[in-house]
């Protein structure tokens, strides 16, 4: 996490665009929670775009959960290559292998667009654990 951070950084600065670490994180709608926290705790109210710095297969999900939480804002998104994606040694599990990590990613992608039209709660999203857990 520390060693992707320093690239999302990194790509922040050279962009020339501020950048605000939205701290740990559990999965992506806490992710996008925290990143509504640090916005407001660093009194940053007035902007009109949100510039997201994702990898390729967390993409497509971030873009849809970031128009629910921002509706009125335009979201750009930043992608660095799907390979930081993938690691061996990844704290997730399905994160280790392309062969689990693409399939999550997929389900992913369809639970968010499903708490976009109302059908599953974004509430319940925000509590399942990339390990598969639902606390």
């Amino acid at each position: 996490a520390e060693f992707e951070e320093a690239i999302k950084i990194k790509m922040c600065q050279e962009a020339g665009v501020r950048c605000i670490s939205a701290g740990p994180i559990t999965n992506s709608v806490t992710e996008m929670d925290a990143v509504k926290r640090a916005l407001e705790e660093n009194k940053v109210f007035f902007f009109d775009s949100l510039l997201i710095v994702t990898c390729d297969l967390h993409s497509p999900s971030e873009y849809c959960l970031a128009r629910m939480l921002f509706p009125d804002k335009t979201v750009v998104i930043k992608c660095n290559s799907y390979t930081l994606e993938v690691q061996k040694d990844h704290p997730t599990r399905d994160q280790q292998t392309m062969w689990r990590w693409l399939p999550m990613s997929i389900a992913r992608l369809c639970a968010f667009k499903a708490a976009s039209r109302g059908i599953i709660s974004l509430d319940r999203l925000r509590n399942i654990q990339h390990a598969g857990e639902v606390k």
